[in-house]
């Protein structure tokens, strides 16, 4: 069957050539929120108005979603070889995982395994509580999930559709909104407040810690409402206390605001980043030295974490 990309372009009109050309080199590198606003918007209009190039477009991300996870893959395997191991791995004898699904076979004649085998009911019984806690998650501070609030969004290189609108998120997870919005929700776990993020479209975000809870957002704007620590750039915004609500402390640490990642312009090339603190109290970590916000309250940052005046340029 022939894609809907397979027309010859000299047959297409001017707009939907500029705007899958635009497609592409957003599929690939991504807008800049500020310099690319203008091409942007053409774009998204376009799309909404030609369905052949909605279906290019979606395409496109299905594809590019796609080629991620394989190379992904092929890079583990690459590196399994590098370390001068199998790409997959294989088990080779009757290891020590083994001894404990032995059955009824007779006490094995290495010391270490006849040690494992003697232990197998204890053995067994703490594998079966490893394998209870991990699945309801007990260690990682409280159910996290992921929302699809609509448009094209991607989730661990992979596009979410309307038949699968929600997806459990695991330890870390890569979060890319394209012309959509994506819900983050963190249930409340013991001592720890709940957390809500909402990725605006364009915006690209990384959960790399579950507890305590680490984000690194690297474009766009997303608003942050919990307990959390947020790298972007060269700047690090910690919620006061965070630390200690991780190791058990009732102290419900927590605020509201906005990162927001500006393109540079041609006379300053750097990425600009505001925060926009509604509610609660910040402290950042940057070039400039350390600090703390108290809402309300707005700050700026170049690329390399220095304060800068308080309206952004690309705004």
């Amino acid at each position: 069957m022939s894609s809907a990309r397979e027309a010859n372009e000299d047959e297409l009109p001017g707009a939907c050539v500029e705007a899958r050309a635009a497609m592409t080199a957003f599929v690939e590198g991504g807008f800049k929120i500020g310099a690319d606003a203008e091409r942007q918007e053409r774009m998204r209009g376009h799309i909404a108005e030609c369905a052949a190039c909605d279906q290019v477009y979606r395409e496109l991300v299905e594809q590019v979603a796609a080629f991620r996870g394989v190379a992904q893959r092929r890079h583990a395997a690459e590196a399994r070889r590098a370390r001068g191991l199998s790409a997959k791995p294989r088990g080779r004898g009757i290891g020590a995982m083994s001894v404990l699904f032995m059955g009824s076979r007779k006490e094995p004649s290495n010391k270490l395994l006849a040690t494992l085998w003697r232990l197998k009911p204890l053995l067994m019984v703490a594998f079966f509580m490893f394998l209870i806690t991990r699945l309801l998650d007990f260690s990682g501070g409280g159910r996290m999930t992921v929302e699809r609030v609509g448009g094209a969004v991607v989730v661990d290189d992979r596009p979410m559709t309307d038949e699968a609108p929600s997806r459990i998120v695991g330890q870390v997870g890569s979060f890319m909104t394209l012309d959509g919005e994506l819900r983050i929700v963190r249930t409340a776990y013991g001592a720890e407040p709940p957390l809500e993020v909402h990725l605006e479209p364009h915006t690209g975000v990384l959960l790399t810690g579950r507890r305590p809870l680490r984000f690194l957002q690297t474009s766009g704007s997303a608003a942050f409402d919990g307990a959390l620590e947020l790298v972007v750039e060269a700047l690090v915004l910690t919620t006061p206390g965070l630390r200690a609500t991780a190791e058990g402390d009732h102290d419900p640490a927590r605020a509201a605001f906005r990162c927001t990642i500006f393109a540079g312009t041609g006379a300053e090339p750097s990425d600009e980043v505001l925060i926009e603190l509604d509610a609660g109290a910040l402290e950042y970590l940057s070039s400039s030295g350390a600090g703390t916000l108290e809402a309300p309250a707005r700050i700026r940052f170049n690329a390399l974490g220095q304060v800068l005046p308080a309206t952004p340029s690309g705004v």
